[in-house]
């Protein structure tokens, strides 16, 4: 049953294992942190715990947010399928939020200077164009 393995299936576990071992690495490095701030061991049975209860608990929000916009019947996951699962932890909901109304902040300044530029840009155009039958 092992050889019914394809190279899409490989391709896919060597992914999630390089993702895991980043999320044990990163888990590692702030226990190191914490560790000497707070003059305190942590095992490496400790840090393998802490990073496997975060890749599981990663692949739950993932799962979550597919479930919210499958209900929503959309097939992308969108900011507001984030703010859904995090409703339960109100300061990280909070932040969510908060991070979400900048980014739409700066999109709207971004629109704006988008239009300001094709106005300045259309102006000068036409300018041109009416330098150039003042030369005729």
């Amino acid at each position: 049953m092992a050889d019914n393995i394809t190279d899409d299936d490989y391709e896919s576990l060597q992914y999630q294992q390089r993702l895991k071992a980043a999320l044990h690495y990163t888990t590692m490095k702030i226990c190191q942190q914490q560790s000497s701030e707070l003059d305190v061991v942590c095992t490496k049975q400790l840090v393998a715990s802490i990073s496997e209860t975060a890749w599981r608990q990663c692949q739950k929000f993932a799962e979550d947010m597919e479930m919210f916009a499958k209900h929503a019947k959309r097939t992308t996951v969108n900011a507001d399928d984030i703010k859904m699962l995090t409703r339960r932890s109100g300061s990280l909901h909070k932040y969510v939020s908060g991070v979400h109304e900048k980014l739409n902040e700066n999109k709207q300044d971004g629109k704006k200077q988008k239009k300001s530029k094709k106005k300045a840009g259309t102006s000068t155009t036409v300018n041109m164009e009416t330098d150039e039958e003042s030369n005729m």
